[in-house]
């Protein structure tokens, strides 16, 4: 499923269709598919982890939105570091 900044989900096949990757926006602002796709973290998150510099970077993916645009353009997906390696991207604001 496509979404805004040129993010996207990839789901599995069959009729219980489950997260496999994505396409999220890192700290750093670049775009990179997001692997090992885990549970749901809580309703708003899943863990994930992104290649950056030949490192595994583990983390978060979520949905963020912005509420100045339409509903229909208003969603992308962002990664966020949080575990190994997730001083990686420096200090990001």
């Amino acid at each position: 499923m496509k979404y805004a900044k040129n993010t996207e989900t990839f789901l599995s096949r069959g009729p219980w269709a489950q997260m496999i990757g994505a396409l999220a926006i890192c700290p750093d602002g670049k775009v990179r598919k997001v692997r090992n796709i885990g549970p749901d973290m809580d309703f708003y998150s899943r863990s994930g982890a992104v290649k950056v510099s030949g490192k595994t970077v583990s983390g978060l993916i979520s949905f963020a939105r912005d509420n100045s645009l339409p509903s229909s353009v208003c969603e992308w997906i962002e990664f966020t570091a949080t575990g190994k390696h997730s001083n990686i991207f420096g200090k990001v604001d």
